[in-house]
């Protein structure tokens, strides 16, 4: 719920439940029957996209960082963005200035290839 800002009244509601209930579950209070979970976390799924994934993946223990990656065709980027905590957007930002020094890199270098090449055609003409 915090990872993809879904609050406890919109799930409740949406679920068709006492914001007890959800807050029970969320600090261990009460055990819902798997069934019930399940519906739980279909009903997340609705609210934001790619909760059920996220969920599984804590559940089992594995690295979720990668889930952003894994939903972005689905997600708005804004979106994306806004589901990203403070680390997780910081690293973004890096990688985004790291790929787009790259590509300014290699455009240089290719402008700068044809320009020589340009150059070298010159001297053949002449």
């Amino acid at each position: 719920m915090d990872r993809f800002k879904i609050k406890g009244t919109e799930l409740s509601k949406e679920f068709g439940c006492g914001q007890s209930y959800i807050s029970d579950i969320r600090v261990g209070k009460c055990n819902p029957p798997t069934n019930r979970l399940w519906e739980l976390i279909e009903t997340m799924e609705k609210l934001a996209p790619g909760a059920r994934r996220y969920f599984g993946n804590l559940v089992a223990g594995n690295d979720t960082t990668y889930f952003l990656e894994a939903i972005a065709k689905d997600i708005e980027p804004s979106e994306m963005i806004e589901m990203m905590d403070n680390e997780q957007l910081a690293k973004f930002m890096l990688a985004l200035a790291v790929k787009l020094g790259k590509e300014l890199k290699n455009q240089k270098k290719s402008e700068q290839t044809e320009t020589e090449q340009t150059q070298e055609d010159l001297m053949l003409i002449g």
